[in-house]
């Protein structure tokens, strides 16, 4: 294979088992830059002819690349699946300066060849005919069987320069002349036709006129179809929607003028709908007022009944941690009172047990010297007299022994005997102790002990003793006039009872 510059010089003479490239995948597309040096592309890169051999030139990574066209010595444009894009050559590398996609009308279609015209006009061969992109008016024009192509298919040969600064592209069984260099005529917008604007509500489908939607709770399947009022070349015609408040920017739906919106959030919306005719010109906007009303439980009385009880649960758990700390606080006054009651016992228990101690020990000393002197010769007064110091002295030691009884009972140690007794001596000497107070208040002072009642008993007689003389003495105590009795009688089958009776206030239950 031979490589021939235009000028018919040979570049390369190639043998039969030499290839162009080793790593090439492809050899698409063979031109030559205004330099002279051939390039063609590999599918995925640009190989250039450095002289030697094919270098690989590289290219972002995207779709495979099918074609190149020089606009200049540096601008250079590519041809890829669905878009073209232009690049700067400084010598070594490529730079992307610009990129054409669908977006901006750009068919989605597999292109031949590319042809770059000294007016910066773009050219493309495709199935869906012929395509130009002006990069002045930044505008992208099909042209097809309506502009005089015999044929769509415009792929089998490359897009060519011919005589008469005509170019020259095979469709079909014919050769096309056009003047790459043509300008496209001013473009006017077409008007924009709401077609269909219907939603489904429940196993209906309710339609609307156009201008404004509301979509109640359950509403779904929002449908809008849209048409360009424009009979050229409906298959290049192109839509776009955008749903301000939901979309961050347009979506482009391409040949298909219809969009659907299956749910939406409540709020309120504004949906935006442009068209596209051949000439690539957009239409005036057109704007439908969109409301997604919210179910019962998100409206704004919802909302708000949702803090009020919210705010109440606040309030509730705060009145029961109070009512919690109140409880810990009370709980921990009732230990503290309780420690102190306790400590407060304790300490009367301690004193009193010194106290009866501390007492106990003149007082028998008092008794005892007591003892000594009745023993002596006395006489009448002076006998007297000391049996009035003994009695004094028993009725001392009695109360610091009821002292200290008290303080066992609130100790929980107060221990009973259990020992042989004659009830008539013990009531005797209870009889002897309360008669005389009776009788210096005018009380008459009665005692009954019946016949079963006489005799031994087993029990604490200082217990009962004590008893008799609280209760005789609070009996007189409280008796202004009139009498108290005594009466003890048996129990069956065993045990006393003791009945005191007085004319006073006597006591309550």
């Amino acid at each position: 294979m031979v490589l021939l510059a235009p000028d018919g010089r040979v570049l390369q003479d190639f043998s039969p088992r030499q290839t162009l490239d080793a790593e090439a995948e492809a050899y698409i597309d063979l031109r030559f830059a205004p330099d002279g040096k051939p390039w063609y592309s590999d599918g995925k890169h640009l190989r250039r002819w450095d002289g030697t051999r094919f270098r690989k030139v590289p290219l972002p990574d995207g779709e495979y690349v099918y074609a190149l066209a020089f606009a200049s010595s540096n601008r250079i444009w590519v041809t890829r699946f669905g878009s073209i894009e232009e690049y700067r050559w400084d010598g070594r590398d490529l730079h992307l300066m610009r990129q054409v996609s669908s977006a901006d009308g750009l068919p989605v279609a597999e292109t031949r060849s590319a042809l770059a015209s000294a007016g910066g006009q773009v050219w493309l061969n495709s199935v869906r005919g012929l395509v130009l992109y002006d990069t002045r008016a930044k505008r992208v024009r099909m042209f097809g069987l309506r502009d005089g192509l015999p044929r769509l298919d415009t792929t089998i040969d490359q897009l060519s320069d011919g005589p008469q600064g005509r170019s020259m592209v095979i469709a079909g069984n014919d050769l096309v002349l056009f003047d790459a260099d043509d300008p496209l005529p001013a473009p006017r917008p077409s008007k924009l036709s709401i077609e269909t604007l219907e939603l489904r509500r429940n196993e209906d489908m309710v339609s609307f006129e156009d201008g404004a939607v509301t979509m109640r709770p359950g509403d779904r399947d929002l449908r809008v179809a849209v048409r360009v009022m424009s009979f050229a070349d409906p298959a290049a015609h192109r839509y776009r929607f955008r749903l301000r408040g939901y979309d961050p920017d347009w979506v482009n739906q391409g040949e298909r003028g219809e969009r659907v919106f299956s749910v939406l959030p409540p709020g309120d919306y504004l949906l935006e709908i442009q068209g596209a005719n051949a000439d690539g010109v957009w239409s005036p906007t057109r704007r439908i007022a969109l409301t997604v009303e919210a179910p019962w439980w998100r409206r704004w009385w919802a909302l708000l009944l949702y803090a009020v009880a919210a705010c109440g649960l606040v309030w509730w758990l705060a009145y029961l941690d109070r009512m919690r700390l109140k409880r810990r606080h009370h709980y921990q006054l009732i230990d503290q009172k309780r420690a102190l009651a306790e400590q407060a016992s304790q300490a009367k228990s301690r004193f009193l047990a010194n106290l009866g101690h501390e007492v106990r020990t003149p007082m028998t000393g008092v008794l005892g010297m007591s003892e000594l002197l009745l023993a002596t010769r006395l006489d009448d007064r002076q006998q007297g007299q000391v049996w009035a110091i003994r009695r004094a002295g028993e009725h001392l030691l009695r109360l610091v022994n009821d002292a200290l009884d008290l303080a066992r009972i609130e100790a929980g140690r107060l221990e009973l005997e259990a020992v042989d007794f004659p009830i008539d001596a013990l009531i005797d000497d209870v009889v002897g102790l309360m008669r005389p107070l009776a009788e210096r208040k005018a009380l008459r002072f009665d005692v009954v002990l019946a016949e079963d009642a006489r005799g031994g008993w087993r029990g604490d007689p200082t217990r009962i003793r004590q008893i008799l003389l609280n209760l005789l003495g609070n009996a007189i105590k409280f008796t202004a006039r009139g009498e108290v009795s005594l009466s003890i009688a048996a129990l069956s089958p065993q045990g006393l009872r003791c009945t005191i009776r007085d004319t006073g206030p006597g006591l309550d239950a």
